[in-house]
């Protein structure tokens, strides 16, 4: 076999080795991109978050507002007592099961 006809054959096995190492990269750029989207759409929502944190109402008539529901979803969500035998008050979310515990130890023992 010639030199030339060598040089080519070699030439065109890289070509298809690139040809297939490409298929592999844009499905990889694919994977990527979407996952940059979500990441973009996280953010997006963090900054909403961040918003929605600064309208937050801790209580709304007689009833505690649960801070998960709010600030994630901007939902009104009810704290519902959770009976203890402790000195601390626990409140949990019906909505999304948010605990929150109220330390009595740094107050001076009223509610609000």
């Amino acid at each position: 076999m010639s030199i030339v006809r060598n040089l080519s054959d070699l030439a065109q096995e890289i070509g298809e080795e690139l040809q297939s190492r490409r298929s592999v990269l844009d499905a990889e750029l694919l994977r990527v991109e979407a996952h940059a989207r979500e990441i973009r759409a996280e953010l997006g929502s963090m900054d909403l978050a961040r918003e929605r944190l600064s309208s937050f109402q801790v209580q709304i008539g007689e009833q505690y507002q649960c801070p998960n529901c709010w600030v994630r979803d901007e939902a009104q969500s009810v704290l519902v007592p959770i009976p203890s035998d402790a000195k601390d008050d626990y409140f949990r979310c019906e909505t999304c099961g948010c605990e929150a515990l109220i330390d009595w130890s740094d107050s001076d023992g009223s509610a609000i």
